[in-house]
């Protein structure tokens, strides 16, 4: 169990590199970029040991980590894994923004446990750390047709479809807060819906 003075680790999943930039797979470096920026934490540094782009700040009387493994998708539980241990942080004070295939585009959901949903990020940090990690999940809806599940990941959205994904990262600075002072129930009440 986390202790009450335990930080959180906030994780925004994605790859490394222009190409991928805001590309559906890249969700979570959106919403991580946007949590330092309207939470006032200070500005991401290379961190190698821990093989991402990280931040330390609070909020309130709350210690806050953000990490953004550059390690490329399938590898981001070694960055994950780096970061919770040396800080000594319980699983259940990760929480972890990820894109999902699953969900209708710009649904949220936020979720305590359970599998990777073929997602690889996931799978990766349910490998290293446990599966009992929050994340807050972001729909980005199946390709049209034949477009492999890869190929629809890895795309970037239309100017309308852009809109909608900018509306849902922009609400997670507020999923944040809400975890922070509430708990988590109290999110998956409000966001879930």
């Amino acid at each position: 169990m986390a202790h009450e003075d335990s930080p959180y680790l906030l994780v925004g999943l994605g790859n490394p590199g222009k190409e991928y930039r805001h590309t559906r797979h890249n969700i979570g470096f959106d919403c991580i970029e946007l949590i330092q920026s309207r939470l006032s934490l200070p500005s991401f540094r290379e961190k190698n040991n821990f093989e991402g782009w990280f931040s330390k700040g609070s909020r309130g009387d709350k210690e806050l980590l953000l990490l953004a493994p550059f390690t490329y998708m399938n590898l981001s539980g070694r960055s994950v894994q780096k970061a919770a241990s040396f800080y000594k942080i319980p699983t259940n004070r990760i929480v972890v923004f990820q894109d999902d295939l699953d969900l209708p585009l710009g649904k949220i959901r936020i979720k305590t446990e359970g599998g990777s949903g073929g997602h690889n990020g996931i799978k990766s940090i349910i490998a290293t750390v446990g599966s009992d990690f929050i994340r807050v999940k972001i729909g980005i809806g199946r390709g049209k047709g034949a477009t492999e599940t890869r190929d629809h990941v890895l795309t970037h959205f239309s100017k309308a479809d852009r809109e909608i994904i900018m509306a849902s990262i922009e609400q997670t600075p507020a999923i944040v807060e809400l975890i922070l002072q509430h708990g988590v129930t109290e999110a998956q009440n409000r966001f879930n819906g």
